[in-house]
């Protein structure tokens, strides 16, 4: 370091005096200072070009010589050279710290571009006066003020600019020689000054923002470490790297959790070489990642890092950490926290599959397959492909529950998912819907005969003869097929084409398929009168209420009901609520529908014994307006029920827009007692953050699970999973779908709160539930299990 640097870091250590700048922290104003200039040097290169141009071309025209024509051009090549440079750094990451040779640079630039502009009025008064040499003092003192401005993140080179201009123009007015121009040097000298004092308040101020922000950073790192300590019991670990990448602290307990030697993993985990090839016997995932954060010298949250044995096992680690600097900038490693988050990681994994896939026949599912046909209409627009959307509807599936049970029917749905599975191709996307509603999202050229050719296909295999544990059955299936971008443009209208062509399908005798055309919008129109009936049955309150039980899984007590919203229609009979609620959604009304079951549910449930609570479905629209805090609190005054009696289960859709102001309004709902539910958990996005990130009572897990748990092994799993997570976060959880008793011992066994299903108890009319909790109440919780069923 030169006597140049060294007296640069002293004048430095003076100006932050009294702000507790160490040495890391004094590279990383530098480099945020340096950034800012960065991002608007363009502007300022192209306000010298502009003044330069205007100012030179009117001298030469007022006959100015070789050395303002000298003068021009090296303005107009510093300021595109500069402009180049500029849009060079702006394209790289911005560095963490930077050295005091980095300041040093800049004030030789600033001193170059300051003569340059100093030097001008020397030129022009000595060879001008009249309309020039006003021209020329006017751009200058323009120049000199936005220069300085500009400069004012780094108050040094906004002085060391001021102070050149200022010398300069001091010996033009000398040049000048008169008494009046004498008169400007003390009113220039107070502009100097000006001009300096509000560069250096601006650049504290700007520093202290900045110093403020890494605190907080700093401080929420501390305390998101001191967290990971205590929610992972100790499983964490200081990691730390020397200057260059190498790992000299932590690879022990790496390689003591992964069973390998500290060679081997050392040699693995070298955070910092991207060509390198690792030990034969390693695969490792994320590693590639990582090295580019720290050789861009970033901060590392929360990354994960795979270590893949030969032998298949697979370890994951989560690292956070950030880079080191010494005294003068210099990067000395990485330091950070490692752990072990192995388990959690498959955890997440087996949920995130089985939350895009569906857990009977591991098929994606519907929400997937919506996003694999958001993809195809991108594709589609951009005419890079065409799409056919194929549903399928199975013909004679519910003959086969009717005959031989649902246990055979699930058989039939597998081998029908497996077949479905073999029949596409690479590029092909198949689904389960749901029942036994399929869907298959295939990709063609101009001719649309292979997916009819596919679509024949199809329904011959899914007709071959089935096995279905309890006898041989005999299934067929119908298509209906939509063209993407010619039948709709979003999936929720591909859909509903194919779907009106598979009803036609049906109606043409089964075991066909159609292509969409216009002549089935008479379905569309049947829909929007549908609609217009619901809409006004909602304003007429002409809806009502069911509700279902829930108990108590460890002794079978009556713990509660669930509320559910029924429509009879006068002439479509009872309407399923998977119908009207989605057409309530569509049409604006379902805040309407969820305000009145939320104080119809209230005032019946005012009238149970204290013991028993009420659960209420609540809509994301209810959620996105803002409306359910109030609904809630009117709820409660109007029907006199206590909060800690009602529940609100959501679902996961209401996170899919503002989750901040969702965590403010279920802590609103907290507040008065209400508790919170997570409904249908591990069919949608499930993620494990929502449950830490947002502040739930307990989790419903969907009865896709408890259906499947008995004869699917990794569905088991995550049941057992969700349960145990539910009981280690302090949530009651319940079981939803509980059909037969050996579901309901499963339950048990697994340590659910609650249950509900229609072994336990169906949704009964308002009028129904007196009787009911008597006998309930007169059975007592002495039965256990076989009170429930009864």
């Amino acid at each position: 370091m030169n006597f140049f640097d060294r007296w640069l870091l002293a004048l430095e250590s003076a100006y932050y005096r009294g702000l507790d700048v160490d040495g890391d922290l004094a590279g990383h104003l530098r480099a945020m200072q340096l950034g800012r200039l960065v991002a608007i040097s363009p502007l300022l290169m192209m306000a010298n070009i502009a003044n330069g141009a205007i100012v030179g071309f009117a001298l030469l025209i007022a006959g100015g010589g070789i050395s303002i024509l000298a003068w021009l051009l090296a303005v107009l090549g510093y300021a595109v050279t500069g402009l180049r440079t500029a849009e060079a750094r702006r394209r790289r990451s911005q560095p963490y710290s930077v050295s005091i040779r980095a300041v040093r640079r800049l004030l030789v630039n600033c001193g170059i571009l300051a003569t340059l502009w100093g030097v001008l009025p020397c030129l022009v008064f000595a060879q001008f006066d009249g309309f020039p040499a006003v021209l020329t003092t006017m751009v200058v003192t323009g120049m000199l003020g936005g220069g300085a401005i500009a400069l004012g993140f780094v108050p040094i080179a906004a002085t060391v600019y001021t102070v050149v201009v200022l010398m300069f123009s001091g010996v033009a007015i000398l040049l000048l020689g008169t008494g009046e121009a004498l008169v400007l040097a003390p009113l220039l000298f107070i502009y100097g000054v000006v001009l300096i004092r509000s560069a250096n308040s601006n650049g504290r101020g700007f520093v202290q923002a900045v110093i403020s922000e890494k605190r907080v950073r700093d401080q929420a790192a501390t305390i998101d470490i001191l967290l990971k300590e205590y929610e992972h019991g100790g499983r964490d670990w200081i990691w730390e790297t020397d200057g260059n990448g190498a790992i000299v602290r932590g690879v022990e307990e790496v390689a003591s959790a992964c069973g390998l030697s500290s060679a081997t993993v050392l040699e693995a985990m070298a955070v910092d070489d991207l060509t390198r090839e690792g030990p034969r016997q390693i695969v490792t995932h994320g590693q590639r990642d990582l090295a580019v954060l720290t050789q861009s010298r970033q901060l590392i949250r929360n990354h994960l890092v795979g270590l893949g044995l030969e032998s298949g096992e697979r370890f994951w680690f989560r690292m956070n950490g950030k880079p080191l600097y010494d005294n003068d900038g210099t990067f000395s490693g990485y330091r950070g926290v490692m752990s072990n988050v192995t388990e959690e990681t498959k955890s997440e994994q087996r949920v995130h599959f089985l939350a895009h896939h569906d857990p009977m026949t591991g098929l994606v599912n519907r929400s997937s397959f919506r996003e694999h046909l958001e993809e195809a209409i991108g594709d589609d627009l951009e005419g890079l492909r065409s799409y056919a959307v194929l549903y399928l509807d199975l013909d004679g599936f519910k003959a086969v529950n009717d005959m031989y049970g649902h246990t055979a029917g699930d058989r039939v749905l597998e081998e029908a998912a497996e077949r479905i599975r073999t029949m596409i191709g690479v590029d092909d996307t198949a689904a389960r819907l749901g029942g036994d509603e399929f869907a298959v999202l295939t990709p063609f050229e101009h001719d649309l005969r292979p997916v009819e050719d596919f679509a024949r296909r199809l329904i011959k295999c899914i007709a071959q003869p089935y096995e279905s544990g309890a006898g041989i059955c005999t299934i067929g299936v119908s298509v209906g097929m939509a063209i993407v971008g010619l039948h709709g443009s979003t999936p929720a209208e591909l859909i509903r084409a194919a779907d009106m062509a598979l009803y036609k399908a049906k109606e043409a005798g089964k075991g066909t398929y159609l292509l969409y055309d216009t002549d089935m919008d008479a379905h569309k129109r049947d829909e929007i009168q549908f609609e217009e009936e619901l809409r006004q049955a909602i304003a007429r309150g002409q809806l009502s209420l069911a509700f279902q039980p829930f108990f108590s899984a460890d002794d079978g007590a009556l713990a509660g009901f669930e509320a559910l919203a029924r429509w009879k229609h006068p002439d479509l009979g009872n309407v399923s609520p998977s119908r009207f609620i989605p057409a309530a959604e569509k049409i604006g009304v379902i805040g309407d529908l969820g305000t009145w079951v939320l104080n119809e549910a209230s005032s019946v449930a005012a009238e149970w014994p204290d013991h028993l609570s009420v659960a209420v479905n609540v809509s994301m629209p209810q959620f996105r307006d803002g409306r359910i805090v109030s609904s809630v609190r009117d709820a409660l005054a109007m029907s006199g029920l206590p909060g800690n009696r009602l529940e609100v289960e959501i679902t996961e859709q209401v996170f899919a827009d503002r989750p901040q102001e969702i965590v403010l309004y279920m802590e609103e709902i907290k507040s008065m007692g209400v508790s919170i539910s997570l409904d249908d958990f591990g069919t949608g996005y499930s993620s494990l953050l929502y449950l830490l990130k947002f502040p739930f009572d307990k989790l419903k897990i969907d009865r896709s699970f408890v259906t499947t748990a008995l004869e699917n092994e990794a569905a088991r799993g995550v049941f057992e999973t969700i349960a145990a997570l539910g009981g280690r976060l302090g949530l009651t959880t319940t079981a939803e779908g509980v059909e037969t008793g050996e579901q309901l011992e499963l339950v048990q066994a697994v340590g659910c709160t609650y249950c509900q299903g229609f072994l336990l108890g169906r949704p009964m009319p308002v009028l129904e539930l007196a009787p009911f909790i008597l006998n309930q109440s007169a059975c007592g919780a002495e039965n256990g299990a076989e009170s429930m069923r009864a």
